[in-house]
């Protein structure tokens, strides 16, 4: 009977149209996620305020007349005659909600007249748990006449609801090994244990054994503030106490595991009519909430909330889109979601790289006090495990409205579908770049030289008779297949970057590399991350990267700060006009 939230209007003339089931507001850092669900809340009960910093309005859909309203609210808290109460006395008829409030019938009738605000309906339709009031919620409540009054408390749902307290318990126990007991014998009251009872639960009464058990269990009430949390959270978004619940940070408190499973949960045993909206930090939380695949899963909605100059921007990000990184194994565990609460993101083509641009970036940041002059900027740095999916990567943040830098090694050209795959992501055009690609192709492939027989056979045979161990070295083995392998064009471009170029292929490179730095696009100058530092033994790139980092040899490159300070510049750009 009360209305749905269809959208929610911002000040900055952006809307965010709500899902039907979850919606969770991530972003970076003060971009106003937390200031959002205060005014919306603020907006739903006592109207728009022409002060707010981010909610103009809000979109409500009613169902259902005032009588209907009336008689559905009857059906939960009993209508009361006129007369006096503890609240004093009433002339009208009257409703004591579970929160002690009370409404009357004409102020009900009041708020279905109007759009919007909600008024009285407020306490009835809305329920936020922020901050300070998400461990406050009652883990125990009043038991309640079944004959004549329907469950008002979400703890008296799931006294009435054996299939709903079981769900729940099998959540608690996946996220804190533990089963969830709900007491329905403690006479005026109904109380939630932690633990299970190996007595059965017969017809009333109880068998003394079963009593005796459940006694000896401890309270949900006196456990940790993640149990409560978690919990708090379950009971009323599943028992369909309120029509929408606003969640800032369900994250807090919980480990990333039971935050993901938390996420999960608020997709996967969600109430019918129930709409949940969430501002979150936390990866792991939009992790669970895009990935339930139950059949119960809700119809739910990623937003991007940023802010520049006091103006929010939103991007609304379809849940297939970021669901698609789940249908790639190596993705699937990767931080890549972790962009969206960053004010950009660097994609790189494996772990060793983030790892040593993060070096060259803090470098940077740090030697900014002495003059350097490179500001510090909010980005993530990760990795697709290889080029052939940076793209992917690449389209799932820029869809919302990340902006996103792919830095990726030399021979990023010599594959026709992994370029202008990047390409295509970034919001490239195939005709602008495509001639002078191929031309730098053809000179390059133009390098390649075949090994002839006779002199591989020699060479190999004086590696053999190099050493008179009865076994091959690793070195040896190295040596054999570089020299079978003949002379490669890339490999010179891996070792040589745009040094392997010259005249005007040298010339059509710089015009291509000046235009995908425009899009985004990084191809590492020296070729790959190795050549930063010559000198410094490549064989094993994890052996590499600990030299480098142990000596600080980071802190020497020019050619890497020169690179990360245009990566830097790009990244500002982008944030201006995204």
């Amino acid at each position: 009977m009360l209305p749905t939230l269809r959208s929610i209007k911002l000040v900055s003339q952006a809307e965010i149209h709500v899902a039907g089931g979850v919606t969770a507001i991530v972003g970076p850092n003060n971009s106003g996620k937390t200031l959002l669900l205060n005014e919306l809340v603020q907006c739903l009960t006592t109207g728009p305020r022409r002060d707010s910093l981010v909610v103009s309005d809000v979109d409500l859909e009613w169902r259902g007349n005032a009588d209907g309203i009336v008689d559905w609210i009857g059906e939960r808290f009993p209508w009361r005659d006129p007369g006096t109460y503890p609240q004093g006395y009433i002339n009208e008829r009257s409703a004591l909600l579970s929160n002690g409030s009370v409404i009357t019938e004409s102020g009900v009738r009041q708020s279905r007249g109007r759009a919007n605000p909600l008024g009285v309906l407020a306490p009835l339709y809305v329920h936020h748990f922020n901050a300070q009031n998400r461990l406050e919620m009652r883990m125990d409540g009043g038991a309640y006449n079944p004959f004549v009054q329907a469950p008002s408390e979400p703890i008296q749902h799931l006294f009435a609801n054996r299939t709903l307290s079981s769900k729940l318990s099998a959540a608690m126990e996946r996220a804190f090994g533990e089963q969830l007991t709900v007491n329905r014998y403690a006479g005026n009251q109904i109380t939630l244990h932690v633990g299970s009872v190996e007595a059965a639960e017969t017809a009333p009464p109880p068998t003394e054994q079963y009593m005796t058990e459940i006694a000896s269990l401890p309270r949900l009430s006196a456990q940790g503030d993640g149990v409560r949390a978690f919990l708090g959270i379950l009971l009323t978004i599943t028992t369909g106490s309120y029509s929408l619940i606003v969640i800032d940070e369900p994250e807090a408190f919980l480990h990333p595991p039971q935050a993901r499973l938390l996420g999960s949960v608020l997709a996967e045993l969600h109430a019918r009519d129930t709409q949940v909206v969430v501002a979150t930090h936390s990866e792991d939380i939009v992790k669970g909430i895009t990935s339930a695949t139950g059949r119960d899963a809700v119809d739910t909605t990623i937003v991007r909330l940023t802010r520049n100059r006091q103006v929010n921007y939103v991007a609304q990000v379809p849940t297939e889109e970021i669901r698609t990184l789940y249908q790639d194994p190596l993705l699937r565990y990767s931080s890549v979601l972790g962009g969206l609460f960053y004010a950009a993101v660097l994609v790189c083509e494996s772990e060793s790289d983030c790892t040593y641009y993060r070096a060259v970036l803090d470098h940077l940041v740090e030697s900014a006090e002495g003059g350097d002059g490179s500001p510090y900027v909010d980005v993530q740095l990760t990795h697709c495990g290889g080029k052939a999916r940076v793209a992917k990567a690449v389209r799932a943040l820029r869809s919302a409205r990340v902006p996103v830098v792919s830095i990726v090694d030399f021979d990023i050209l010599q594959n026709d579908n992994e370029f202008f795959n990047l390409l295509d992501a970034h919001g490239g055009e195939r005709a602008a770049v495509e001639k002078l690609r191929n031309s730098i192709v053809s000179s390059i492939n133009t390098k390649n030289r075949r090994i002839r027989r006779a002199s591989a056979r020699a060479e190999i045979m004086r590696i053999l008779d190099s050493n008179k161990l009865e076994e091959l070295t690793t070195n040896e083995v190295n040596k054999i297949k570089e020299e079978v392998s003949g002379s490669s064009g890339w490999k010179e471009a891996k070792r040589l970057g745009s040094g392997c170029l010259t005249g005007g292929t040298l010339q059509e490179f710089d015009s291509l590399n000046a235009q995908l730095r425009q899009l985004g696009i990084f191809i590492v100058p020296v070729g790959e991350l190795e050549m930063f530092h010559r000198s410094t033994p490549s064989g094993d790139k994890a052996s590499w990267l600990r030299d480098v980092l142990e000596g600080q040899l980071y802190k020497e490159s020019t050619p890497a700060h020169e690179f990360m300070r245009a990566v830097i510049n790009t990244v500002q750009r982008l944030q201006i006009i995204t």
